[in-house]
Order: C-alpha cells, then sequence, then structure tokens
C-alpha cells in the first residue's frame, strides 16, 4: 500500500476536503467531475478518494481524466497508485451495498472508512443511522 498517498487523501479528507487550496472539492458521486459548477463548491470540479488520490499522485493525469467523469480507468489508475487491489478499489470508490446516496457521503465518513482499511485491509461502509 502506498501509505504516504493513503496519508495526502486522508489529511484532505480529515481538513474537510478543502478546494481552495487543492482546486477540487469531495464528492463521492463522481469519480472526477468537470461539468456545470456544483452550487457549494463554484470551482465546478468535484472527486471522490479516487479521484483525490490521482490528483495527488499526478496532477497532470488528473487534469486528462477530469474530462470523462464514468471513465472506469479512475478506479484502477487510483488503484494502482494507492497500490491497492481493483476489488478493494471498487468497495472504497463505487460500493455496491452503501446504505448512503453517493452524494450524502461526508469527507469524516470517507476518512473513517479509510483509516479502517488501512489498519483492516478490509473495507467496511457503516450502516445509515
Amino acid at each position: 500500500m502506498n501509505t504516504e498517498l493513503v496519508n495526502k487523501v486522508l489529511a484532505w479528507l480529515d481538513a474537510g476536503a478543502p478546494h481552495e487550496k487543492t482546486g477540487f472539492s469531495f464528492d463521492m458521486s463522481s469519480y472526477v467531475h468537470d461539468g456545470e459548477p456544483c452550487v457549494t463548491h463554484p470551482c465546478g470540479t468535484t472527486c471522490c478518494m479516487a479521484g483525490a488520490a490521482i490528483a495527488f499522485a499526478s496532477p497532470a493525469v488528473f487534469k486528462e481524466l477530469r474530462a470523462d467523469s464514468y471513465d472506469v480507468n479512475v478506479k484502477s489508475a487510483a488503484a494502482a497508485l494507492l497500490d491497492i487491489p481493483v476489488s478493494d478499489a471498487d468497495e472504497l470508490f463505487s460500493p455496491i451495498f452503501l446504505d448512503y446516496e453517493y452524494a450524502d457521503v461526508t469527507p469524516a465518513l470517507a476518512a473513517n472508512v479509510l483509516r479502517k482499511y488501512v489498519k483492516t485491509g478490509k473495507v467496511v461502509w457503516p450502516r445509515k443511522p
């Protein structure tokens, strides 16, 4: 596992995923998005943990991926950069049995799931309260 990159993503999420310094904000419903400006983030660029991992590891690749937010290569590229199995990336970045709407996943919740994954090697999304 690329702990340096994981720690960058965790630090960003722990800070509330600020977009002022990074140029992108957190949105679990999109790997990487560069379409209509988001109401809460007028920079218009949002991404999930996969997009953030790519942005921190390779800003040039992130710029290219912004044009195609549903490219399946985003997940596999992030998995490779994070040095985690693609099956784990599936559960981290696009869980099938998530009890939340993707748009309702907060940076704090995503950070907790990623932190537990680092500790246990298992992706566990909690049930919605």
